[in-house]
């Protein structure tokens, strides 16, 4: 089952052209990947989902709040705040990895995604025992599940 996406205009059709043959992206290398490649490619791509700027943005104040110009000391807080940004390679990268879920089914989709994001900045990987009762099962079973889900990915590109 292979999803055919003509990316000239971004209309489904049956043609010989899948997203594989399209030369905007790099998926030179994707016959490299092996299992283990393949989850972290998904883990990765959750954190950089992390990273990205939010999809509605807040409202931006239109005024200024008054003080005068010798009190600037009165502000407690003058840390500025950093945003990581991703990288243009970690963006390509989230992309392949949107593209490579539409060959697998909606829930095989929804699993790979929910483990990776659970997953995101933990030393000790994904929540395991979290998605079991997310999914009304035991951990092991969401965790075989999930490996089931990638080595069926992994068949789809061979």
């Amino acid at each position: 089952m292979q999803s055919t996406v003509n990316l000239k205009n971004s209309t489904t059709k049956s043609s010989s052209t899948t997203w594989k043959d399209s030369s905007f992206y790099k998926y030179s290398d994707i016959e490299n990947y092996d299992v283990a490649s393949l989850a972290e490619l998904f883990f990765e791509a959750a954190e950089t989902m992390t990273w990205l700027p939010r999809a509605d943005r807040k409202a931006s104040l239109s005024y200024w709040p008054d003080f005068h110009a010798v009190d600037f000391l009165n502000f407690a807080d003058t840390s500025a705040r950093v945003r990581i940004t991703p990288t243009a390679d970690q963006i390509d990268r989230f992309t392949l990895a949107c593209h490579l879920t539409l060959d697998l089914d909606e829930e095989d989709r929804k699993l790979i995604w929910a483990v990776a994001l659970s997953g995101v900045r933990r030393h000790r990987g994904p929540q395991w025992k979290k998605l079991g009762k997310l999914y009304h099962c035991t951990a092991q079973t969401v965790k075989n599940n999930f490996e089931k889900s990638i080595i069926t990915l992994w068949y789809t590109l061979q």
